[in-house]
């Protein structure tokens, strides 16, 4: 691989990440605060919103918990084993075609 491409590639996936670990910081509201001598801020509601009343949220209580019954079994064996086979069938496969290539050759 080009040493160009490996660093474009490398700068996308860099980039690629970030933009997907940055918290969204536009998308969080912006509470503006008047300064000291300022005049306070304007209402800008409807005259239906302002006329409408205020509600206050009311604590919630919190639901009792219930308890869990479990027959002890813990780990199911037939599961298992399919799992198991499954990827190891899986594994040979991959093998199979890997040799079935052929050797690869050095350029």
């Amino acid at each position: 691989m080009p040493f160009g491409n490996f660093i474009s590639r490398l700068a996308v996936l860099v980039l690629a990440t970030a933009a997907l670990g940055a918290p969204a910081a536009s998308a969080m509201p912006v509470t503006p605060v008047p300064r000291d001598g300022a005049t306070p801020l304007q209402d800008v509601r409807t005259e239906a919103a302002k006329a409408s009343p205020e509600r206050t949220p009311q604590p919630t209580v919190p639901t009792p918990l219930k308890a869990v019954v479990t027959d002890g079994g813990g780990v199911d064996g037939p599961l298992v084993g399919l799992i198991i086979a499954g990827t190891l069938a899986a594994g040979c496969t991959m093998a199979a075609v890997a040799l079935a290539r052929g050797p690869r050759l050095a350029h």
